[in-house]
């Protein structure tokens, strides 16, 4: 299992240069070698298709990106989804040291929970912690601003920026496939020409092979392009698609608010729209100004204001 999640060669993928040895001097001249992950874009030999796989290549992407957003040991990544009454858990980062805020259940049975800062504390650079913030009104002030983000409006205004985006994705497919239709007629017209040069002139006929395997290197290479551009870009949507969506947004509120809508399926929703939250306090400031990235607005409430970076 381990081997399908971490190895491209269960995605039919030949790779090479996924480490790399590094020699190093040590304190007493000895010579050590340390091998080095290297990242996905710096491999030396990616060789697509090379053999049959037991997952796709998009699947084996999708797993180390779930892994990686899965990983609970690292204060930089947001972490999965849990069961706990915190909405913003994994979502808040300190706007003092940059650090996850994590989630502390005071009181008895944990009925009030807190996000704190506690990273300089632990690590002894500090007296005390970066901040403590009570979760409930801050998991309201987030909730009630998603729930009035999300009406059908909002979500019809975005039904039409992504028509657009459809319309201008097929016109530049449509413009991939006049390159790759000239580029098979050029490959067609080289291999005329080789087939019909006189074999026995052998430069003539050296140099119409060369321009024919260019050809078909040429119309191979945009194929492979082409290709790649409708898995990752090219968007699609269905008429009934969009109807469905624009009926979950009148019900949004009732499902936010329902009893059977578990704390993690609300987080799930949240993060679809919510990257991340910075908070900060203020000097003598009693409310938190929260700097929070959703729907690529602005919005002004109190003492909070949620600064937009969208997802």
């Amino acid at each position: 299992m381990l081997g399908i999640l971490a190895n491209p060669s269960y995605a039919g993928t030949y790779v090479f240069g996924r480490h790399q040895a590094r020699k190093q001097i040590g304190p007493t001249g000895e010579i050590r070698t340390q091998s080095r992950r290297m990242p996905h874009g710096e491999w030396r030999v990616v060789i697509p298709d090379h053999h049959p796989g037991y997952i796709t290549w998009d699947q084996f992407l999708a797993n180390r990106h779930r892994l990686a957003t899965n990983r609970t040991n690292c204060e930089v990544l947001a972490g999965p989804a849990r069961e706990g009454l915190c909405l913003l858990q994994g979502l808040l980062i300190c706007g003092i040291c940059g650090r996850r805020l994590s989630v502390r259940y005071t009181g008895n049975g944990g009925l009030y929970p807190i996000y704190q800062c506690n990273w300089k504390h632990r690590e002894a650079l500090s007296r005390q912690a970066c901040m403590n913030v009570a979760a409930k009104p801050l998991d309201a002030a987030v909730a009630n601003r998603l729930v009035t983000a999300v009406t059908p409006l909002t979500i019809k205004l975005a039904l039409e920026a992504l028509t657009s985006l459809e319309e201008r994705d097929k016109a530049i497919a449509a413009q991939w496939r006049r390159r790759i239709e000239r580029a098979r007629y050029d490959a067609d017209l080289a291999e005329r020409r080789y087939e019909a040069v006189d074999p026995g002139n052998r430069l003539i006929a050296a140099t119409l092979e060369q321009r024919w395997n260019d050809a078909m290197q040429r119309l191979l290479e945009l194929e492979a392009e082409l290709a790649n551009f409708e898995r990752q870009t090219l968007r699609t949507i269905t008429a009934d698609q969009k109807q469905q969506i624009l009926q979950l947004a009148s019900d949004f509120p009732r499902l936010w608010t329902a009893q059977t809508t578990a704390a993690r399926d609300r987080k799930r929703m949240l993060r679809l729209l919510v990257k991340d939250i910075t908070v900060t306090k203020g000097p003598g400031a009693k409310a938190a100004a929260i700097a929070y990235s959703l729907a690529g607005r602005r919005h002004r409430n109190g003492r909070a204001t949620p600064v937009a970076k969208p997802r």
